[in-house]
């Protein structure tokens, strides 16, 4: 729910058979209006979901993981929001990681930050390749890094080891991680049908 000014999240639980609607709880005012609502988390025994707040300064916005009462982490300022479903991740230690790419200048640097269960920083790595699209796994151990030359690669968060993926030289539209992290779909320009695009799977081993 959106306002001018204000806005707030609601949940339902939808039996996409019988169409029956459970609310889990209603829409309740926040401070400040939702600029994107992404997935639905559960970080302890909580229900939550992250915003993207917008801030009055320029195209900048604030990233939240909040459920119905509280702002649970505030991950900072963005200055050029991207889809925040594949920047921030949680584990089933409830650790929490953070994508920070979106800057203002291209020469400042990305990196990859994780939060304990306490929200407090465990690391903040610098992520040395250059990249213009990054998808964050769900369990925050791998992101899918894609550059202008159509090289992709999977980025160990722990360990910061890079496996080269070979794909076909064409755009890259989306990328898609499964619920569990363990396989990734990719969706590309076909290089010889015009008008077409292609689905790539792969499971991570």
């Amino acid at each position: 729910v959106n306002g001018a000014y204000e806005g707030g999240v609601g949940l339902n639980k939808v039996n996409i058979i019988s169409m029956e609607i459970r609310p889990i709880y209603t829409p309740k005012k926040m401070f400040g209006r939702p600029y994107e609502v992404g997935k639905i988390r559960k970080f302890k025994d909580s229900i939550c979901f992250i915003v993207s707040v917008p801030l009055d300064k320029y195209s900048s916005s604030r990233y939240l993981l909040r459920n119905q009462k509280d702002i649970i982490h505030d991950f900072g300022v963005s200055d050029f929001p991207k889809e925040i479903d594949s920047k921030i991740a949680i584990d089933k230690e409830n650790n929490l990681f953070y994508l920070d790419d979106d800057h203002d200048l291209i020469k400042d640097p990305n990196f990859i930050i994780k939060y304990n269960s306490q929200n407090k920083q465990v690391f903040k790595k610098i992520i040395n390749i250059n990249y213009h699209k990054a998808f964050l796994s769900p369990d925050g151990e791998f992101i899918f890094l894609d550059n202008y030359e159509g090289d992709a690669c999977l980025l160990n968060v722990e360990s910061m080891k890079k496996i080269q993926i070979k794909l076909p030289d064409s755009e890259i539209h989306s990328v898609i991680w499964s619920k569990d992290s363990k396989k990734i779909a990719i969706i590309q320009t076909h290089e010889t049908m015009c008008k077409t695009d292609k689905l790539l799977l792969f499971r991570i081993k």
